[in-house]
């Protein structure tokens, strides 16, 4: 292959159509602590650090599942599976992109707790890749990792340190929502693979709450999976409806307003991800996809007063921006999954 069709396929395994949503998640922890001062280079830095992370995480997660992936025939178009790129190419790739992000990090702060931070992230995303297809539960290690890549934006802009006050209730409060959002999306969207992971004895919390597909491809999903889902949106929920015992910042009227209608539409869309009776791989991926994107709109809603509107508005068009630019460039689509998702 061409060096073009390399980089392409590079792009592909890291899925860099999702860098967008992680940078959305550093963003956010910046936004709670510094609102509308933020600089334009601080969103960069971000930006650079989230797609370099997004890059590494799914390329090692593709690396550690490679042996499962191969027996999926809806798995056959990712790199790694199909042969175009090795895995020697990717752990060279993966092993670049933490050092560029070190690098970053280390460039663009004068203390030492983002450095601490990065590190603690990468760590525990390694582990969530190792253990991902074994224990039941490691999308808490997963969530731990985005969490601190949250608190990573906050840190930065404070140029590396840690404070106290009702600014960093607040920075503590969307850092604790995102830890929660990322277990369900990370645990809901499992069960896109839970017919290849019964097959291979792989387990997850989907296989372990007894989720199953039967014949004709009919999915069962369990009340234990479904309670845990919705536990976990209601407990996010309730602490974002809280945050001003903590924080000090109330709800205007028209924000409570649309957090509430926010906030009843993303309730529903996860129950209704969780009630599929027929196995379909892209179907279940559209579902926590939109269900995921309805949340995203919560913690713009909760920032709204300390960051204002136009601050708020790119919190939520970034992501979503990149996502179409990348899946139009890269598989001439766009808003559809690619097929390895």
């Amino acid at each position: 292959m061409i060096a073009q069709d390399i980089l392409l396929e590079f792009l592909k395994l890291g899925r860099v159509e999702f860098a967008g949503f992680l940078c959305g998640v550093t963003l956010s922890g910046a936004l709670a602590l510094q609102g509308g001062s933020l600089s334009g280079r601080h969103v960069l830095v971000l930006l650079i650090v989230a797609v370099l992370t997004n890059l590494w995480g799914f390329i090692h997660n593709d690396i550690c599942d490679a042996e499962i992936d191969q027996s999926s025939a809806s798995l056959s178009a990712r790199p790694l599976v199909s042969g175009t790129l090795s895995k020697q190419s990717a752990w060279g790739v993966v092993f670049a992109c933490i050092v560029a992000t070190l690098a970053c990090v280390i460039l663009n702060t004068s203390g030492t707790w983002p450095i601490l931070i990065i590190l603690g992230a990468a760590f525990l995303g390694f582990q969530y890749n190792v253990w991902s297809k074994r224990l039941p539960g490691s999308d808490l290690i997963f969530a731990a990792s985005t969490a601190l890549m949250c608190l990573l934006g906050a840190v930065l802009v404070s140029e590396g340190s840690l404070g106290s006050g009702p600014a960093w209730n607040l920075v503590w409060t969307v850092v604790a929502i995102q830890f929660l959002d990322h277990i369900l999306f990370n645990a809901g969207a499992t069960l896109k693979d839970v017919k290849n992971d019964s097959m291979r004895s792989a387990v997850t919390m989907a296989t372990f709450s007894g989720v199953t597909v039967g014949e004709g491809d009919t999915l069962s999903v369990s009340r234990r999976f479904q309670g845990y889902i919705v536990m976990l949106k209601a407990g996010s929920l309730a602490i974002l409806f809280a945050s001003p015992l903590w924080t000090g910042m109330g709800f205007g009227p028209v924000q409570l307003a649309f957090l509430i209608s926010v906030a009843i539409a993303s309730l529903f869309l996860t129950t209704h991800a969780v009630n599929m009776t027929t196995f379909d791989r892209h179907e279940i991926g559209r579902r926590w996809v939109r269900q995921e994107a309805i949340g995203k709109l919560l913690i713009p809603l909760l920032l709204l007063p300390i960051a204002g509107a136009w601050a708020c508005f790119l919190l939520v068009a970034i992501p979503f921006a990149w996502f179409l630019l990348s899946n139009v460039l890269l598989y001439r689509r766009g808003t559809t999954l690619n097929s390895g998702f």
